[in-house]
């Protein structure tokens, strides 16, 4: 496909693959699987997921009952981003935000927040 020029409309929809696995893809027995398949102890699982669910922390350096080789492990394969601002643009002295994710397989998506002062 060739570059595309600003407001230029496409009618092609982009190749994508299939989305990277997730730990929270994942039922507790293919979370346990996914983690003794790097080695690791499969109650590392359990702890992660309580981490992630219970705790709502998907910050690897938070997770203190799990040793940092192991959190940078189960990071690295388990967790891949699944969105990242591009753009960021605010108005109304921040009322309005707008951001630009691209989601892991490339798609662009957009959100607008609102808010009175």
């Amino acid at each position: 496909m060739a570059a595309q020029e600003p407001g230029e409309l496409v009618f092609e929809a982009p190749r994508r693959g299939k989305p990277p696995v997730h730990l929270m893809d994942l039922d507790a027995s293919a979370r346990r699987e996914a983690v003794v398949s790097l080695g690791l102890p499969g109650f590392r699982a359990d702890q992660v997921s309580r981490q992630w669910t219970t705790r709502l922390s998907d910050d690897p350096s938070e997770w203190t009952d799990v040793p940092p080789p192991d959190r940078d492990a189960i990071a690295a394969a388990l967790l891949p981003p699944l969105m990242t601002a591009i753009r960021t643009i605010d108005c109304d002295r921040g009322t309005t935000v707008k951001t630009v994710w691209r989601l892991g397989d490339g798609a662009l998506v957009e959100r607008l927040l609102t808010g009175a002062t």
